[in-house]
């Protein structure tokens, strides 16, 4: 169907739907492959509690606990990143992605906000 300029003034033809829509599917797709490649790495926390997270680019990660009795304690998990929100499984878990920088890390999720900062 055609617009007509006149007597429809706001008609948007269909291939700028489709564009449009494209461009939004993939900002998306692009926004949450940044994340990913960001948040890659070694992580710890703030209060320095020994509590670290090893997110590996594969989807998977490692958390290392260690208690005030010098015990380690080592949990395997998965993970993914939709927009600004990460997915735990093993436990399942969800956290909101605050702040996620090259050096900075804050997720809120459970009634908590945890910070953690890159270990290099």
């Amino acid at each position: 169907m055609r617009c007509r300029k006149k007597a429809e003034p706001y008609c948007i033809n269909l291939s700028m739907i489709k564009l449009i829509f494209f461009s939004a599917i993939c900002f998306s797709t692009l926004a949450s492959c940044t994340n990913k490649n960001l948040i890659t790495g070694k992580w710890e926390r703030i209060e320095k509690d020994g509590v670290i997270l090893h997110f590996i680019s594969d989807s998977t990660g490692i958390v290392n606990h260690s208690d005030t009795n010098a015990h380690r304690k080592v949990d395997n998990f998965t993970y993914h990143i939709k927009n600004d929100t990460l997915f735990i499984d093993g436990p399942k878990r969800t956290f909101k992605i605050i702040k996620l920088e090259e050096d900075s890390l804050i997720i809120s999720g459970e009634g908590i906000t945890v910070r953690y900062y890159r270990v290099l």
